[in-house]
C-alpha cells in the first residue's frame, strides 16, 4: 500500500532502538506446522511482540491528516454464508522475523499475519490469510502523494515511543 526508499533493516533497527521488543518469531522451517487457525492452534502459532500503533500522516485538500492505518481499510468477512464489510480491527505487533531470518519480502507492516515482515496483525495465527481487505479511497492519501508512517509503542515513554 505504501512504499519507501528506507531499507527495512534501518526501520527494524530504529524500532529496536526505541525499546520495542519482539517476543515470538517463527522461522520458515516451522511455517507449515504453525499456519492457519485450527483446533490444535496454540499461542506458539502466533507471531508476537510489543503492540504498536501505526499512524499515517499526509496532506489532503491542503490540510495535514493523521489517521490510524486501520481507518484506511475495510475488511470483508463471511457470516452465515454471506459477505459482511466491517471496520478493520487489527492488533499490530512488532515481531521482527523478516529481518532476523533475512527474508527479502520488503514488507514492514503486513495485515496478513506473515513472518516475512517485521510488524503484523496477529489477531489470527501465522498465515491465516483468509481475510479480504478493501481500501477506503475517500480516506486514503491522494495516489502518488507522500505520506509519513508513524510507529508508536504503547509501552515506551513518550520521549522514546515514536519513530
Amino acid at each position: 500500500m505504501f512504499s519507501t526508499d528506507i531499507s527495512r533493516t534501518d526501520i527494524d533497527n530504529a524500532i529496536k532502538e526505541i525499546g520495542i521488543k519482539s517476543r515470538r518469531q517463527i522461522p520458515m522451517s516451522e511455517v507449515e506446522q504453525r499456519k492457519g487457525l485450527k483446533a490444535t492452534t496454540t499461542i506458539a502459532d502466533y507471531l508476537d511482540g510489543d503492540p504498536v500503533i501505526v499512524i499515517v500522516r499526509f496532506i489532503k485538500d491542503g490540510k495535514i491528516v493523521e489517521t490510524a492505518l486501520e481507518d484506511l481499510i475495510e475488511e470483508k468477512i463471511i457470516v452465515d454464508g454471506g459477505e459482511v464489510i466491517k471496520p478493520y480491527t487489527p492488533h499490530w505487533v512488532y515481531h521482527g522475523t523478516g529481518e532476523a531470518i533475512t527474508f527479502p519480502s520488503g514488507c514492514c507492516v503486513c495485515p496478513s499475519d506473515c513472518n516475512g515482515g517485521i510488524i503484523t496483525d496477529n489477531v489470527l495465527p501465522l498465515k491465516t490469510t483468509e481475510n479480504y481487505y478493501r481500501v477506503n479511497w475517500e480516506r486514503m492519501p491522494p495516489v502518488g502523494s507522500k505520506a509519513e508512517i508513524i510507529i508508536k509503542s504503547i509501552y515506551s515513554s513518550p520521549k522514546h515511543a515514536t519513530i
